[in-house]
C-alpha cells in the first residue's frame, strides 16, 4: 500500500489516497480529470472529478467529514462535493463506503442509493453480473424505477431487467466486503475466475458446466502472485486443471481435449470457441 496524492485542479488543491496494488506503484501525485455533467442525480451542472482503478488497483479515498471510499480494480468513479455534508457518486464496478459525519447519494445504472451517517455499504456494477447494493451497517435508501427499498443491517438488494428484490440472507451481505480486507470471497467458482479476470488482468477461457461445481477459495490476492494463486485453485480442485498457455489463463476439466462450443470467453464481454 502506497500513500499518494490527488490533485483535484479545480479545487486547486490535492487529496491523500492510498493505493493497493500488485507490481510498479504510480507516482506520488495522480491528477484527476475533471468536467461538468449534468444528472439525474443532481438535476444541474455539477462538477465531477472521475477516478479510474484498473488492472491490480485499488484506491482508498479517505474525505475530511470521515468517509472513506475504496474503489477496485475494473472500477471507476465520478465525484462530487470533495469535504461538503452530502456527497455524490457515480459508480461503475465495485465500491464501498463506510460514511462519517454526512451522507452520500450515489447514482447506480438508473437507480439512487442513499446512505446517512455511520453507514456502510457495498456496490457491486459490473457490466457481466447482476447489480448487488449491501448493507453491512445502518440503513439504505434505494430508488429504482418508481420503486423504494430499504435495506438494514445485512441485507442486500439485487436489480436486474425484472426490477428490484430484497433479500435478507445475512450470509451474503457479511461477504460482500470481504474484498476490502484482502480476502478473494465469490459465491461460486464462476463469478470468482471473473474476479479472478478483474484483478489480474489476464484472458479467462472456461465452460461454465465444467467449473459451476468447483470449489472457492479464499486467499490474499493482494500480496498473491498470479501462478500462485492458481496453484492454490489447482490443489482446491484436483478435477480441474488451471494453467496458462500463451497469455491467457485456461480452466478446463482433468483429460478433457478439447472445449465445448459454449466455452466463454471473459473479457470485454466477448466469447470465443477457441482459446
Amino acid at each position: 500500500m502506497k500513500k499518494i496524492s490527488l490533485i483535484l485542479p479545480n479545487d486547486h488543491t490535492e487529496m491523500p489516497v492510498w493505493k493497493y496494488g500488485i507490481g510498479n506503484c504510480p507516482a506520488d501525485t495522480l491528477s484527476l480529470m475533471s468536467f461538468f455533467h449534468k444528472k439525474q442525480l443532481t438535476g444541474d451542472d455539477t462538477l465531477f472529478y472521475f477516478l479510474g482503478a484498473g488492472p491490480s488497483e485499488q484506491y482508498l479515498l479517505p474525505f475530511e467529514t470521515g468517509t472513506e471510499i475504496l474503489l477496485n480494480a475494473g472500477s471507476f468513479l465520478q465525484f462530487a462535493s470533495i469535504n461538503e455534508g452530502k456527497k455524490k457518486l457515480i459508480i461503475r464496478g465495485e465500491l464501498y463506503v463506510a460514511t462519517g459525519n454526512d451522507s452520500v447519494s450515489i447514482e447506480v445504472e438508473g437507480s439512487i442509493v442513499k446512505a446517512g451517517s455511520g453507514t456502510k455499504l457495498n456496490i457491486f456494477n459490473y457490466p457481466d453480473e447482476p447489480i448487488i447494493i449491501s448493507c453491512i451497517e445502518g440503513l439504505v435508501e434505494i430508488k429504482y424505477q418508481g420503486s423504494v427499498g430499504l435495506l438494514p443491517q445485512y441485507t442486500e438488494a439485487y436489480i436486474n431487467k425484472s426490477g428490484l428484490h430484497l433479500s435478507t440472507k445475512k450470509s451474503h451481505a457479511k461477504k460482500a466486503c470481504e474484498w476490502v480486507y484482502g480476502k478473494m470471497e465469490a459465491p461460486d467458482l464462476p463469478s470468482a475466475l471473473k474476479r479472478i479476470l478483474r484483478w489480474y488482468d489476464y484472458p479467462i477461457f472456461f465452460n461454465n458446466r465444467d467449473v459451476e461445481n468447483g470449489r472457492v477459495v479464499e486467499f490474499p490476492y493482494r500480496i498473491t502472485p498470479v501462478d500462485e494463486m492458481l496453484s492454490i485453485y489447482q490443489r482446491a480442485n484436483p478435477g480441474l486443471e488451471f494453467q496458462i498457455h500463451k497469455g491467457k489463463i485456461i480452466v478446463t476439466k482433468i483429460k478433457s481435449t478439447y472445449f465445448e462450443e459454449q466455452s466463454i470467453h471473459f473479457q470485454s464481454g466477448t466469447t470465443s470457441d477457441d482459446p
